[in-house]
């Protein structure tokens, strides 16, 4: 993918969650046992892996309980280049299909997107992507069809709700975009923001890709999944003029503080 080949310094990497239903209600055992002669090349797990367990290629498996009837699946993969990741996750949906397996307008697929610092200590911090984001989540989760599903709610709105409480008490609109980025640690928002780490580290979830037939999707995941890199690379070069330019860019009207983010 050569979105990697535009960012100044560091690179990305990417990591799935794909929830998921087989017939016959399995157990996590069996379903691991499945999942490893259809993936030989990883080792599979029904325990959650380390960061050390990516080198050597480790996926793991478990029942997902956020699914009707807490029968459906869960399968996450550790971060990869991306290349790679679309790869597995290919593979991952041919395994679906061969065991009768289905996705269902519950069922979400998760994209956990980090970038690796190489120099210049390139980061991407929260209000930096709420920033970049903008609407655009609102976009995908409709385009998902996925707009009014309670578990991924547009992160832009809820940015908004707080940004509206934040503004009369700060005299920076920069600083009450930072403390409002901040009030938002709910993780079931469109781009969950609660697995970044201050020093850079860790990961964003976008969640709003799914429902009915996702796993018979896959160009369209990797279509949105493209977006969303860009979004972290915009997120990751954004100056500090070009922050305080999109952190002004948010503007509002004084008497019914209606928000809108200007793209």
């Amino acid at each position: 993918m050569a979105i990697a080949k535009k960012l100044k310094s560091p690179r990305l990497r990417l990591g799935y969650e794909v929830e998921f239903y087989l017939p016959n209600h399995k157990r996590i055992g069996e379903v691991r046992k499945l999942l490893q002669a259809a993936l030989p090349d990883y080792n599979v797990s029904i325990r959650p892996s380390s960061k050390r367990d990516a080198e050597a290629g480790m996926i793991f498996v478990r029942r997902d309980c956020s699914l009707e009837g807490n029968i459906g699946y869960e399968i996450v993969t550790l971060p990869l280049p991306v290349g790679k990741a679309n790869d597995l996750l290919q593979k991952v949906f041919g395994f679906i299909s061969l065991y009768g397996g289905y996705t269902s307008d519950d069922t979400g697929l998760h994209a956990n997107l980090s970038l690796v610092k190489i120099e210049n200590n390139a980061l991407v911090t929260p209000d930096r992507l709420v920033l970049a984001v903008g609407n655009e989540d609102v976009k995908e989760l409709r385009k998902w069809n996925r707009i009014n599903n309670e578990y991924c709610q547009p992160t832009s709105y809820e940015f908004k709700r707080y940004l509206k409480r934040m503004i009369p008490n700060y005299r920076f609109l920069s600083l009450a975009v930072q403390q409002a980025v901040g009030n938002i640690d709910d993780k079931c928002i469109s781009v969950n923001l609660n697995h970044y780490e201050r020093d850079g580290s860790g990961y964003y979830e976008f969640r709003i890709m799914g429902n009915r037939n996702y796993h018979l999707k896959y160009l369209e995941v990797t279509k949105s999944v493209q977006k969303y890199a860009k979004l972290m690379v915009k997120a990751a070069n954004m100056s500090q003029r070009q922050h305080s330019l999109q952190t002004r860019s948010v503007s509002w009207h004084q008497s019914s503080m209606r928000l809108k983010i200007v793209q």
